[in-house]
């Protein structure tokens, strides 16, 4: 997988170009006899730009190009996630161009080509969003919600397990570098680098894990049922990490108590990454999962 953007992953198509922009608001206000004088206002909305191509030789071209319009007329944020691990965050599709570069002699698309226009969503509360979002399409009584959409799942369960597989392990990358980058703030706060470099060789610990789960998924994916007990193990392995986060930061001196909260914080969201990991695996492997939670997990994983 090179990217992916909410469910479509950009592994078989080749990725022609990504552009990405950063913008700043200034205001300018004018003065008497002199030059005008620059306020910051605030950071303007991410932007990215992707050029696919969708061929006959690798896949249905208008099937893949009419998955990419659904997301689109969805109108919903999306996350952007890299294989790296790197997570852009959430994305809306503004504009979508279709360019169809080679017919067959009855009219079938052989080549699109496709651009798409992002742009970064901003949402003071996105969990809260979400949620909202997860419960309106909940799993309800029959005749009711996304009950056919549930039942579909069970043939394709595995995919859609290891691509939120990929999004959690990309969340946890992310948390850790966060904290990593927290910890070096805590120089200046206490007088021993100890506590310092057993948080910084923590997360380097869990980041460590990333890239495996996001490996042992795509076998996944692909078919292999043992990679969900390679997933589950390297997701315990987070789970006791961050455990041991816990432990240091429970330690911290007055004056880093507020960075503390902070990376205590970011922690809780790996621990519940890695937890929501585990039980994937588990369901994965056909294990005995309650019922209520099942239930939430496929709600989860659910096209939407």
């Amino acid at each position: 997988m090179y990217a992916q953007l909410g469910n479509i992953q950009f592994e078989l198509l080749p990725i022609e170009s990504l552009d990405e922009r950063y913008s700043y608001n200034y205001a300018e206000h004018q003065v008497i006899e002199g030059k005008p004088l620059l306020q910051f206002i605030g950071d303007n909305l991410d932007e990215a730009n992707i050029s696919v191509r969708f061929h006959f030789a690798f896949c249905d071209p208008e099937t893949q190009f009419n998955l990419l319009k659904a997301e689109a007329d969805r109108h919903e944020a999306l996350p952007f996630l890299f294989a790296t691990g790197k997570n852009l965050g959430y994305y809306v599709i503004c504009e979508i161009s279709k360019n169809t570069v080679i017919t067959a002699d009855n009219g079938r698309p052989l080549c699109i080509e496709a651009r798409l226009q992002l742009k970064e969503y901003s949402d003071s509360d996105l969990l809260a969003s979400r949620t909202a979002a997860q419960k309106r399409n909940a799993l309800g009584l029959k005749g009711k919600g996304n009950i056919a959409s549930a039942a579909s799942v069970t043939g394709n369960k595995t995919a859609c397990i290891a691509g939120q597989v990929k999004a959690n392990a990309s969340q946890i990358g992310n948390l850790a570098t966060r904290i990593s980058a927290s910890a070096d703030e805590l120089k200046t706060k206490i007088g021993t680098a100890e506590i310092v470099g057993q948080i910084k060789a923590a997360t380097a610990q869990i980041n460590d894990q990333v890239g495996p789960i996001m490996a042992q998924a795509q076998y996944l994916a692909a078919g292999a049922q043992n990679a969900a007990a390679s997933i589950q193990g390297y997701a315990t392995q987070v789970s006791s990490v961050s455990s041991s986060i816990t432990r240091v930061l429970s330690g911290l001196p007055g004056p880093a108590a507020k960075i503390g909260e902070r990376m205590a914080a970011l922690n809780r969201g790996i621990s519940a990454q890695a937890t929501h990991t585990i039980t994937l695996s588990q369901l994965a492997q056909g294990g005995a999962i309650e019922a209520n939670q099942r239930a939430q997990i496929i709600t989860r994983i659910l096209p939407r």
